[in-house]
């Protein structure tokens, strides 16, 4: 069985979403693709040529009536009820950081390392054959109750330091961090610093949030980033598992009332407001995040209003990329 992404053209990766589309619409979700529009959450560094050809086989071969793209570092802070946060994606294949700065991604920010998921399993595979080191203690973990997988100590201990360890270029994950936030406005360093978001599989191991802020306050010694002048780092503690939290951010953001007026705009040709009107609705963000701040974010009012202003500025960040069957659309984003 091929992997999704082992495509070697792009007639591959048709085929590929071809058949795993259908496998979701009718093995999994058991619902006709006509019947709703479709929103895709994606990174904001993903290939044009994937992007492109899943909304050919989308609105060719199963005819949905409308598709949004919405970036998932944006995205996740939905339920946190934030608009400026550092998001962190450490996932399988790679690392991915970008600041998020009142509610708009700062991509010439974006920082990315081919570490993740894939380089601890490939480095705990290096590391079987060596026994020159006295390691922790062995632990069983079962599994699914018929077998117990036998975990060495030093396989516990050394799993995930591939994620620090330097290349040639000085770079690895907690570099990787500062360098984004290098990139950003003075005025918005410490901010960025005091909220930063981990999202991706990876970043769910145990002890994963204190080992990245010891190598953090770390790197702060070195000559390149004493310029930055922060004093501590905090994370964010979602309400959700980092595996999903661009999923979740999404689900709040579909069903808000507003999100309908973007299937308005996909599927009639109507002219989206200006951008004079950005302002108003950036004011109307700040306040509802101030009322949440104090303490009123238990109130559904204050709570579905941040989400509905949230989908309202996007509709002045995403724009038309081009126009399919009859009156469907596709929505994207300005990158």
């Amino acid at each position: 069985m091929k992997k999704l992404c082992d495509y070697e053209s792009s007639q591959d990766l048709h085929d590929f979403l071809v058949d795993f589309i259908h496998m979701i619409y009718f093995e999994y979700a058991l619902i006709s693709p006509k019947d709703r529009p479709i929103v895709i959450v994606e990174s904001l560094l993903c290939p044009t040529l994937f992007r492109d050809t899943l909304a050919k086989v989308l609105f060719l071969q199963y005819e949905v009536s409308a598709m949004l793209v919405v970036p998932s570092h944006l995205v996740c802070l939905a339920s946190l009820a934030i608009d400026t946060a550092l998001v962190v994606d450490v996932g399988y294949k790679e690392a991915v950081t970008i600041p998020v700065c009142f509610g708009l991604p700062i991509v010439q920010a974006w920082q990315a390392l081919p570490l993740g998921g894939e380089s601890i399993h490939r480095a705990d595979q290096l590391a079987l054959p060596r026994t020159d080191m006295v390691p922790p203690p062995d632990v069983k973990f079962p599994n699914r109750g018929v077998e117990t997988l036998m975990v060495t100590g030093k396989t516990r201990e050394k799993a995930f330091e591939i994620l620090y360890e330097e290349d040639n270029d000085h770079l690895c994950l907690s570099t990787m961090i500062l360098d984004a936030i290098l990139q950003v406005d003075i005025d918005l360093r410490q901010t960025l610093a005091e909220n930063l978001v981990l999202i991706g599989g990876s970043s769910m191991a145990p002890g994963f949030k204190a080992r990245l802020k010891e190598e953090l306050l770390k790197q702060l010694a070195e000559d390149r980033y004493k310029v930055l002048n922060i004093k501590e780092f905090k994370f964010h503690a979602g309400p959700y598992k980092e595996n999903y939290a661009a999923w979740l951010g999404e689900l709040l953001a579909d069903a808000r009332p507003g999100l309908q007026t973007f299937w308005k705009y996909a599927k009639v040709e109507l002219t989206p407001p200006t951008a004079s009107d950005i302002p108003q609705i950036r004011a109307g963000i700040g306040r509802l995040i101030s009322g949440a701040k104090n303490g009123n974010w238990k109130n559904t009012t204050v709570r579905d209003g941040f989400v509905n202003s949230l989908i309202a500025i996007e509709v002045w960040c995403w724009f038309y990329v081009g126009e399919c069957i009859g009156k469907r659309h596709i929505v994207g984003y300005d990158v």
